[in-house]
């Protein structure tokens, strides 16, 4: 007789990863296409996400958006519409804040 356990998993904290998938310029100002990486095993709901266009250490233009869900080791795309473009200066894209599901 043999008995299997199986050892607990941990949840390891979230941690954001984002990269630019793609810079449209568009009739008035720029569409900025995201992929959001959720790189640990914890689910987050209602993420918030900014993007922050600088010239040097002024701040240009900001932008936000939602991410609803995004499940641990898994990764969500989304789109942010910016005035100035964000290939002419720094695009700096960063987690905000979130809920526990």
């Amino acid at each position: 007789m043999y008995l299997l356990t199986q050892a607990p998993s941990e949840e390891t904290a979230a941690e954001i990863r984002f990269s630019v998938d793609e810079i449209k310029p568009l009739q008035r100002g720029f569409h900025v296409a995201i992929s959001a990486h959720n790189m640990g095993t914890a689910t987050l709901a209602d993420l918030h996400v900014s993007a922050r266009v600088l010239s040097g250490e002024q701040e240009l233009e900001r932008a936000d958006l939602t991410i609803d869900y995004l499940p641990g080791r898994s990764m969500r795309k989304g789109g942010l519409y910016l005035d100035n473009d964000p290939r002419a200066h720094r695009l700096e894209v960063r987690a905000e804040g979130y809920q526990a599901p």
